[in-house]
Formats: structure tokens, C-alpha cells, sequence
């Protein structure tokens, strides 16, 4: 059975290792369980690692329990991703993860306030001492939020193998949810393959068309799946838990989100139909492997190309389950025209073979690679094209953006004309329609360089504008004083750049700014009642990549 090899008998642990069982855990809300979000479900760059848990209310504030024994060893607070987030290591050998928290209990609260101040930041990564901070079932842990990369109040609920570090799915620990729907398979799209698996035409087949003959131009075919599950009936589109294909009831491919282990987590980009997302933002699962991918694979070799050679019709089944076993079904039958010369998607230069390491350079730019950073051969266009905005004139066109990459390229650039404020000049990849987005690089041999998880456009420009400071809301009253504001910056701080840096003081010492990445909003919010009578000065400096820096201050008085 031709399986990826996350999915087989060999992994590292089973769900009946799991020490874990409903009847010994405390479900993490006390409200009825409905999930916003899926394991294994494709976000944007990335599989997503946990459950997200609705709100009861829609609001934050619903109290978030401890599921079992344990004890607190990790806190985090980030302006995005997780948010403010609890781990706890259990004794059975499990670790289990509250994120997008509102607050902590007053406990951690205090013990996060003092770890701020003393290293006078917002953000902190607090690995707490084994034993110090122990929890019992039920223990509350915090109350639910919006905090880091969340779209609305919920619990981002994770479940890892602690020894090992792989995510597990946490409905294998049997909360009760209740959920009758099956998945909806919107799409599924047959893809003509040459032989390196390029596509050479796509034919997309809806629902209705399900049971319906398909005439492809070609010998190999691949599938990809646009499916969805609408759990407890809900309006959010979830992933699904498992996806298989099978020809005459013969298993072509399967992917079940039971575990992601890291070698998995890292192919994201290789297991999606990655054109399409770059095109149409769709979340589609390519289901069939690619070259680079070949080794996760069962000893039989199947990959999920299905073979149409000699004009023979074939039954092509895909199916579609969630957790619960709720599933659905498309049926399609695939035949290649009889006599069809072996197409080739079209090829205008030379391939970079997928299974070596590659490195190209200049007087100007140079571009290098590990093996299997391509997941298969291809073709890698590099030009040179017209900027206004960029350092010398020029951008580097570098690849097909609509090509996926397993692993980042290294890549440098160097001006071709002097310039006197290299300490403010930064590489940038450019994309139509959105801010330039700094890659975070370092000066090394004369080239700026910089790793870039995808191709794309680059440039080098000199960055002179400072960040923005706009006051959005002000309370001042006798003891407290809140502010908020936007921050922003004419550049992207993301793919490794530092993004902003800020500081807040109060009559010059540093006081705490809670900065949100997705609002790009910061707030302070200071007791007074501490000051003595007359007038005190609040500053925030923000400062940008390359050092551009504004201020804003307020003077106030006490009495």
C-alpha cells in the first residue's frame, strides 16, 4: 500500500501509546467544543499544528483549563504567531500548548511582568525550571484571547510528543465533539504529467460531474483535491483529517493527519498544488509526490501517479473523512486518447536537476542551494529587469515564483554603484500590488545576503523613509494614563527581518508597550499613582531595520 511514510507502521509512536484518555483529561474549555481549525489543515506557508477552539460568546475571557497532570515549562509572549501562549509537559510523555491567551493566571502574569522588565522587552521566550510550576487537572491555565496571529478570540490547542517533537493530532485524545458532517470536496483537478511530473494541462471537475469520463492528452495523470469540512455545521472551512485515492479499489495515495514530523512539516510547499495557491490563494492537497518527495514513501514505490498507458479506462476513486469517520466520495473515469504522443510541458532552457546542490555567481549576484531544495527538475530564469526604486536601477528576477522550494535559497547581492549610506541600504524581494518585504541580510564579502524561502523578485534599495507613529486613542485621568498607536514602516518586516523595534519610557525609564503584529497597533498603559505631583514625559522611539528611527513624545502633569 503506497502510503507517505508519516502515515505508516514505522513512526515513533502509536495512539496506543498515548498515556492519555478522555475519561483521566479536563477538556481545555468548559463549553462545548467547536472547531474554527483543523489539524493538518494548509494555512498559509504552513500545516496548522493544533485545534482551534471557538469562543463560547465570541468574546475572549472564557477560562482555559490544564487537560491533566503536569507541570508549566515554557511561557511565551509574541506581538504575533502564538500570542501569549502556556506549555505544560505531562507526566505520561506528552506536552500539551494554550495559545492566543488574553492573560495568564496572576501567577505567570507576575513572573512574565518581572522577566519584561528586567530585559526591558515586550517579547519573551521563558523556559521555566523542570518541577517549579506544577499544574493539576483542571488547574486553570488562562483566560481565551486574540492575542499573536488570531483572526478572533479562540484557543489555539496543541498536543506533542514531548521526547521527540512531533505535533499530534489532539482529537486522539477522544474529547467529545460533536460532529455529523462529512467533509465537501469543492474540486478535483486531473493533471497531465510529463515525465519529471510537470503539468502539462489541468481539467477541473466539480460535484455534479462526479461518475463522469475525462480524456486527457497523456499517459500519467496526478490529482488535486479542493475539499473542506464544515464541522459541527459551522460556516468555517476546516480541514480534513484523511484524503485517499484509489484505481479499482487498488490504493494509489493516502494522507492522514493523525502526526506532522518535522521531515513533513518542512515538504508543506511540495505537498500542496503550490501554483495554485500562488495564483488563486486556494488551499488545494497535490496527491501525488513529487521527486524530492520519493523517499517518504513505502517499499512498493506507489506515489499517487496514476498510469493511463495503452488507452485502458480507469476508475478513480478520492475520499474524503474527517475524524469521526463522516466521509464523501467523487468518482471519475480517466482515459488517455489512444495513440497520444507523449506531451512535454514546455521547456525553453536547462533543467537544474532536483538532487543537487546548485551555485551561480557574479560579478554583481550570486544564488546557491542544497540538494532537494527543488522538488523536481527545473528550469531556473534569471533576469535582470528595469527598478526605479532599486539600488543601481535594477531587480533580479530569480526563478519561477509559481515553483515551490523545500528549502531556502541563499542568495547575494551587490550594488553596481557606490553609495555612500551602506548602513542604510537593505535587500528586498518585490511583489506587484504589496510594500517591498525585507529579508533580513547581512553584509558579507562586499554582497548583501540574505536566505529566501522562495523565488521571486529581489533588489537592493537604500531606505532613508522612518518608521510612522499615529495616535489612534488617549486616556489620561489622575491614575492611569493609556495610549495606543499604529505603528508602521514603508517596507515589510518579514522572512527573518527583525521587523520594528520600539521603546516606551516614562521621565526616561523604560516602561511596558504591548505591541500587535496584525493591527500593527502598540499600547501603554501606566499607573500614575506612584508619580510625584508635575509634569512627566512619556516618549515611544521606533526604530526600523536599518535604522531609521522616529519619535513621539507627550507632556502631562499630575497633581
Amino acid at each position: 500500500m503506497g502510503l507517505l511514510c508519516f502515515l505508516l507502521g514505522n513512526l515513533p509512536w502509536s495512539a496506543a501509546q498515548i498515556t492519555f484518555h478522555s475519561a483521566d483529561l479536563h477538556p481545555p474549555v468548559k463549553h462545548p467544543i467547536k472547531l474554527s481549525g483543523t489539524f493538518g489543515e494548509l494555512r498559509a506557508h504552513h500545516f496548522h499544528y493544533g485545534l482551534d477552539i471557538k469562543s463560547s460568546n465570541g468574546e475572549s475571557g472564557d477560562t482555559i483549563f490544564a487537560i491533566s497532570d503536569g507541570f508549566i515549562t515554557r511561557v511565551i509572549v509574541e506581538s504575533g504567531r502564538y500570542g501569549k501562549g502556556v506549555w505544560v509537559e505531562h507526566p505520561g510523555g506528552l506536552t500539551s500548548q494554550y495559545a492566543h491567551l488574553m492573560r495568564f493566571t496572576p501567577l505567570i502574569d507576575s513572573i512574565v511582568l518581572a522577566i519584561q522588565e528586567a530585559r526591558q522587552a515586550f517579547e519573551i521566550d521563558l523556559n521555566l525550571p523542570d518541577g517549579k510550576f506544577p499544574v493539576k487537572k483542571g488547574d486553570v491555565i488562562g483566560l481565551m484571547g486574540n492575542t499573536g496571529h488570531s483572526l478572533g478570540p479562540h484557543l489555539h490547542f496543541e498536543l506533542w510528543r514531548s521526547d521527540q517533537r512531533i505535533p499530534l493530532n489532539p482529537l486522539l485524545l477522544g474529547f467529545s465533539i460533536e460532529d455529523p458532517t462529512p467533509p465537501i470536496i469543492e474540486r478535483v483537478d486531473v493533471h497531465t504529467l510529463d515525465s519529471l511530473c510537470g503539468v502539462i494541462t489541468t481539467q477541473s471537475w466539480l460535484p455534479s460531474t462526479s461518475g463522469d469520463t475525462v480524456i486527457v492528452n497523456g499517459s500519467q495523470v496526478g490529482l488535486g483535491v479542493l475539499v473542506h469540512d464544515p464541522q459541527n455545521g459551522g460556516i468555517n472551512k476546516n480541514g480534513t483529517y484523511s484524503i485517499s485515492i484509489a484505481t479499482a479499489d487498488v490504493p494509489e495515495y493516502e494522507i492522514k493527519f493523525d502526526s506532522i514530523p518535522l521531515d513533513v512539516a518542512e515538504s508543506y510547499t511540495g505537498l500542496i498544488d503550490y501554483r495554485n495557491w500562488i495564483q488563486k490563494d486556494e488551499f488545494v492537497h497535490r496527491c501525488y509526490v513529487l521527486p524530492a518527495l520519493h523517499g517518504c514513501l513505502d517499499h512498493d514505490g506507489k506515489n499517487g501517479i496514476i498510469d493511463l498507458q495503452g488507452g485502458l479506462i480507469k476508475e478513480v476513486t478520492v475520499k474524503a473523512c474527517d475524524f469521526f469517520e463522516n466521509c464523501s466520495e467523487f468518482k471519475v473515469f480517466l482515459q488517455s486518447k489512444i495513440g497520444q504522443a507523449e506531451n512535454q510541458s514546455e521547456k525553453t532552457g536547462d533543467l537544474i536537476d532536483w538532487d543537487s546542490s546548485y551555485t551561480f555567481r557574479d560579478d554583481n549576484y550570486f544564488f546557491s542551494w542544497e540538494k532537494r531544495t527543488l522538488y523536481q527538475s527545473a528550469e531556473v530564469p534569471v533576469n535582470l529587469v528595469p527598478d526605479e526604486q532599486a539600488l543601481g536601477g535594477k531587480s533580479l528576477e530569480l526563478g519561477d515564483i509559481h515553483v515551490p522550494l523545500k528549502k531556502p535559497v541563499r542568495l547575494g547581492m551587490k550594488p553596481e554603484v557606490q553609495h555612500g549610506g551602506w548602513m542604510r541600504v537593505t535587500m528586498v524581494e518585490r511583489e506587484d500590488g504589496r510594500k517591498p518585504k525585507i529579508l533580513g541580510s547581512i553584509w558579507s564579502e562586499g554582497y548583501l545576503v540574505a536566505p529566501t524561502p522562495s523565488f521571486g523578485t529581489f533588489c537592493l534599495i537604500h531606505d532613508t523613509l522612518p518608521p510612522s507613529i499615529n495616535l489612534l486613542e488617549r486616556n489620561l485621568t489622575s491614575q492611569s494614563l493609556f495610549q495606543r498607536f499604529v505603528i508602521n514602516d514603508n517596507l515589510e518586516h518579514g522572512s527573518g527581518g527583525r521587523g520594528l523595534r520600539y521603546r516606551a519610557t516614562l521621565d526616561g525609564q523604560w516602561i511596558l508597550a504591548e505591541f500587535d503584529l496584525k493591527s500593527d497597533q502598540l499600547s501603554c498603559a501606566v499607573d500614575l499613582s506612584t508619580l510625584s505631583p508635575g509634569q512627566h514625559a512619556f516618549q515611544l522611539l521606533v526604530t526600523d531595520f536599518v535604522g531609521n528611527r522616529t519619535i513621539y513624545d507627550y507632556q502631562f502633569n499630575t497633581n
